[in-house]
């Protein structure tokens, strides 16, 4: 979850808004009212997910978001945050034969207190390290050679553009596309980019190649209850207006997606579902929005619509809305809620180097990685609450492998230069444990085609750092900066910490 997203969740608990509107449906009918014990816990645990993913922005140690615990390497304690290792580029097409040397050069230079950062740039960490990953590409039957190759890296597409990489082939930049492997709800449940484990488990199978095959769509068509022109004032005796619908359904042949909606409860044994959302007011985040209920399956039944002075619905008020039914396909829903979520929460970052057909058929495809309405192609989850805001989420906050897709051609009897450069964060404990402690990893062989006969690796800017633990076999104290690595060892790592400044 990226700071926007989380304070905008926070807002919507804790700045409750009014505006003034029409009312539609009729409110006489007796209903059953929302449990405050239901919509408590609901609140309780978004704000503890508020405060985990804004610890990241504004505790003591300044990361970014992230993944839980996770391992960095042998002998190494778990990493609070895990930042993924440097991973090795690929062939897509045209690699057969090939063969590759590589060397890895980590500067640390950022480490210096008084190194001039790129504020343009929002680089959260104020340590990290500049990679220089160079690979010379041979052919050996000596025949000239169009190579398309993918350069990956681990991020979120929430993260910022400074973390792409620049990448050149023979001193020229090279003409990139970037292209985004799936995410762990994609792929594999219960799969994070938490740990060099779990990069692995990740990375199983050719995870390049899903990376460039075609993504879903999502054709079924839905019933949707549009909720607009929503109206209730605010006051001492009603702080936080709030339109409830509640509706019968069968669990067994309906599930309901959201967008728009703030909480709810269900009752699959009476056979009832109650979805809330807080009425704003002008100059409010989301002010004139409509809330969206989404019915996959057979349609919901006895709708009615009532106001009350907070989001425990037990004192009823003077409100109301529009409410329009009307069909359409999941993916236009999708599409509209998209164009929402984007204006209020991605300002820019990695995600504005793709394109809109990308991002919707990401987030079908985690949609289709739920279990599926009985007579229904539409997957949901069984909890029956499940947002288009929970579905977008999934596609820019998880971490992922993302690539960099680019030719070139090897000339016949020679050899072409590819150099990527790119601002590395690191993987971080700050348990109390070791709070200064920095991880660095490097994948030499996972998810790579190409053979490498070669591999080096290099330190420069070691004066900012010390070394606590390694198997690279550094040792800057005996001006040891340069070594040859074993390509059969798939995991190197380091972690180090910054010097102290007197």
């Amino acid at each position: 979850m990226n700071e926007d997203r989380a304070l905008a969740l926070f807002n919507a608990i804790t700045d409750i808004r009014e505006e003034y509107i029409e009312e539609a449906l009729p409110t006489e009918k007796k209903r059953r009212r929302l449990d405050i014990r239901v919509l408590a816990p609901i609140a309780a645990c978004l704000c503890i997910v508020i405060a985990l993913a804004l610890l990241p922005h504004y505790g003591v140690i300044g990361l970014p978001g992230g993944s839980g615990a996770g391992g960095g390497g042998k002998d190494s304690d778990l990493y609070a945050y895990y930042a993924g290792p440097v991973l090795p580029m690929t062939a897509a097409e045209g690699g057969e034969g090939l063969t590759a040397e590589r060397r890895v050069n980590y500067d640390f230079s950022p480490f210096d207190p008084n190194w001039e950062r790129d504020k343009e740039n929002h680089l959260r960490f104020r340590e990290y390290c500049i990679v220089a990953d160079d690979y010379l590409l041979a052919a050996p039957d000596g025949e000239e050679r169009t190579v398309t190759l993918l350069y990956p890296f681990v991020a979120s597409l929430y993260e910022s553009k400074a973390l792409l990489p620049n990448i050149t082939v023979n001193g020229e930049a090279a003409e990139t596309e970037m292209l985004i492997g799936p995410g762990s709800t994609e792929r594999n449940a219960g799969t994070t980019l938490s740990s060099w484990e779990g990069c692995k488990t990740l990375m199983a199978g050719d995870y390049a190649a899903e990376a460039q095959a075609p993504l879903p769509r999502l054709t079924d068509r839905v019933i949707v209850y549009e909720l607009s022109e929503m109206w209730g004032e605010r006051s001492e005796t009603a702080p936080a207006p709030t339109l409830n619908m509640e509706f019968a359904m069968d669990y067994a042949k309906t599930a309901i997606l959201t967008f728009g909606f703030n909480g709810g409860s269900a009752d699959r044994e009476a056979g009832r579902c109650e979805r809330a959302v807080f009425i704003s007011e002008h100059g409010d985040r989301g002010y004139g929005r409509s809330a969206y209920l989404l019915v996959l399956g057979e349609d919901i039944r006895d709708l009615t619509l009532q106001g009350y002075t907070n989001g425990a619905c037990e004192i009823p008020m003077e409100a109301g809305g529009t409410v329009t039914r009307y069909e359409a396909t999941l993916e236009d829903m999708l599409d509209l809620a998209f164009d929402s979520y984007r204006a209020e929460f991605i300002t820019g970052g990695l995600a504005s180097l793709t394109d809109r057909e990308t991002l919707l058929g990401l987030a079908a495809a985690y949609m289709l990685r739920h279990d599926a309405v009985e007579g229904s192609a539409v997957p949901y989850e069984q909890s029956q609450d499940w947002s288009l805001e929970d579905t977008l989420e999934q596609v820019f906050s998880p971490d992922r492998v993302l690539y960099l897709r680019f030719t070139l051609t090897i000339p016949a009897g020679g050899t072409a230069e590819v150099e990527a450069r790119l601002p590395k964060y690191p993987s971080v404990d700050f348990t109390g444990r070791e709070r200064d402690r920095r991880g660095f990893d490097l994948a030499t062989g996972l998810g790579s085609s190409l053979p490498f006969t070669k591999l080096e690796a290099g330190l420069s800017g070691t004066q900012y750092i010390r070394i606590l633990r390694q198997n690279f076999g550094f040792d800057p104290d005996k001006g040891l900066l340069q070594v040859t690595l074993d390509p059969a060892e798939e995991h190197y790592y380091m972690d180090v910490e910054a010097k102290r400044q007197n």
